[in-house]
């Protein structure tokens, strides 16, 4: 295989950062939507906050009465499409991202605890039992170990039916026969699949395509993009204050600003941002252009993100600290055709949502609270009739 992913060169601390992001969720002093901040704080100045029309009320009295639901009764139902893949990344993320993707039946996601750090857990959603994904029984799941649950650092995707991880050491990883293997020479900062195959971005910038022989192709040097995607023979990705898309059919194929954003992510038909000093979602032509507004307030930028039919967010303000803004998921269609309705008010903050094709269920990733040993996840129901907290196994 052709070595192109030098470790000499600066090391890529933007991905390196990011991934280290995702581990942020253990840390109630240490905000998800922080990170975002400086960047909006910078480019935006405070969002306003006009309120949003239709909305559902939020019921304080019902919320602070309502006890933790579990799994005893909760069930996720599938469709057809249960075992697909999102035709572009893994949930529209990839900073890295890598939750909550269908792996031989299973939904795979992964959950920090104080105890073992990052682990690999599956869920039945037939039975909502979660296991480690480790098997084997004598193994410690120690995070310095080989074990396939605790070896895996974030960035899953599955593609064409494989599994593939960023591995500690940020290692482009893998699944085969019980353990991760190494697909490339030197480190990556993230990876994702697309129209036009499997994609990462190197420790030093350069975004490469591997071909099914394992082979890799320089695209460009000097790409620090992430969350991205791939449609139609273009890359779109974030860069922190604009979205840009990428040509590969081009010559010399470079990265071309189509919309100033803190965040986007997107389907293939269109564009989800927040807009510029607002922060209020909008959608875009994949050209950037016929911009429309979804919500008349701002959104967390962390949360977004979008099923067949809706998108799914949190918003970002929060007036007081009895404000419950952190812990409410929203919805709205994709299409604009009716106003935003609440999904769920969670008894955890809201860091990160993710969807799974075929599943009428939403997750939704909380933050580590002070007195918890593993992050708070939630399966919720879209319409937002139930919602469960799954049952993470920390004491192995």
């Amino acid at each position: 295989m052709k070595n192109i992913i030098s470790s000499s060169k600066v090391r890529f601390l933007p991905g390196i950062i990011a991934a280290a992001l995702f581990m942020l969720s253990c840390s109630p002093s240490q905000d998800y939507e922080l990170l975002f901040d400086e960047q909006i704080a910078e480019m935006s100045g405070s969002v306003e906050d006009s309120g949003t029309k239709g909305e559902t009320a939020i019921s304080e009295s019902e919320t602070e009465a309502e006890e933790e639901k579990t799994v005893s009764a909760f069930r996720i139902h599938c469709s057809e499409e249960y075992g697909n893949a999102w035709p572009s990344g893994n949930s529209q993320k990839n900073i890295p991202s890598g939750n909550f993707v269908v792996f031989q039946g299973l939904i795979l996601f992964q959950c920090d605890s104080v105890s073992h750090g990052l682990q690999l857990y599956t869920l039945d959603p037939d039975t909502m039992k979660v296991s480690l994904f480790c098997k084997d029984a004598v193994c410690t799941h120690d995070m310095n170990s080989d074990c396939v649950s605790a070896s895996c650092f974030g960035n899953l995707e599955v593609f064409q039916g494989d599994l593939y991880a960023l591995t500690m050491g940020f290692v482009f990883s893998k699944y085969d026969e019980g353990r991760f293997v190494t697909c490339t020479d030197g480190e990556i900062s993230g990876f994702w699949h697309g129209d036009d195959g499997l994609f990462a971005i190197t420790a030093d910038r350069s975004l490469i395509r591997l071909d099914d022989s394992g082979n890799v192709e320089l695209i460009n040097d000097a790409y620090a993009e992430y969350w991205n995607t791939n449609y139609n023979g273009k890359i779109y990705g974030n860069s922190g204050s604009a979205y840009y898309v990428l040509d590969l059919n081009d010559d010399h194929p470079e990265p071309r600003n189509l919309i100033n954003t803190s965040a986007a992510v997107n389907d293939g038909s269109l564009i989800y941002f927040l807009e510029d000093k607002t922060l209020r979602l909008c959608t875009a032509s994949q050209d950037g252009e016929l911009i429309t507004g979804l919500t008349d307030r701002g959104v967390m930028a962390g949360s977004m993100n979008f099923d067949s039919d809706y998108v799914y967010y949190r918003y970002q303000d929060k007036e007081s600290d009895e404000d419950r803004t952190e812990h409410v998921m929203y919805r709205v269609p994709k299409d604009g055709s009716a106003p935003p309705e609440q999904v769920a008010d969670l008894p955890g903050r809201i860091l990160n949502i993710y969807t799974v094709p075929g599943c009428d269920t939403v997750f939704a990733v909380c933050f580590r609270e002070a007195d918890e040993q593993a992050a708070g996840i939630y399966a919720v129901k879209k319409d937002g009739s139930d919602y469960c907290r799954l049952d993470i196994r920390t004491d192995f």
